[in-house]
């Protein structure tokens, strides 16, 4: 009876023992993998604040006026250069517009107000952007 009682144990025991080295070996490898992410996202971490640095300084005012006055020579508008709305010249409405002789269908007229919003709504998969988040 000791015996089998001896060989009953050992037939639980020779499995279980494989169970929990298995377990072990995937909470090893487990650990291994977390502290990998871990060191990967310390190094992302360290890089986003190399990017910023790297974005405070190149859009950095001064830095941007000294570049514009280096490559675009931009002046000032001297007073001279400014016209008033009535001495703008505006071209005269003709009874044919151009595109009519041709065959090509006429331009469409401003969009404004609701005109703006329906095709703003075509556009953008027909919800209003006020609703498009909720």
């Amino acid at each position: 009876m000791r015996i089998k009682t001896l060989l009953l144990w050992l037939a639980l025991m020779v499995p279980a023992g494989f169970a929990i080295y298995q377990v072990k070996f995937e909470v090893q490898q487990l650990e291994a993998s977390r502290r990998t992410l871990e060191k990967e996202i310390k190094a992302e971490k360290d890089a986003i604040r190399v990017l910023r640095a790297e974005w405070s300084h190149l859009n950095e005012p001064s830095r941007i006026e000294s570049l514009s006055d280096r490559h675009l020579g931009l002046k000032p508008v001297d007073q001279q250069q400014m016209l008033a709305i009535e001495d703008v010249p505006f071209r005269q409405k003709s009874s044919k517009s151009p595109g009519q002789s041709s065959g090509q269908r006429p331009p469409e007229p401003p969009i404004t107000g609701q005109g703006m919003r329906q095709n703003h709504q075509r556009s953008h998969g027909g919800m209003p952007s006020e609703t498009r988040g909720q």
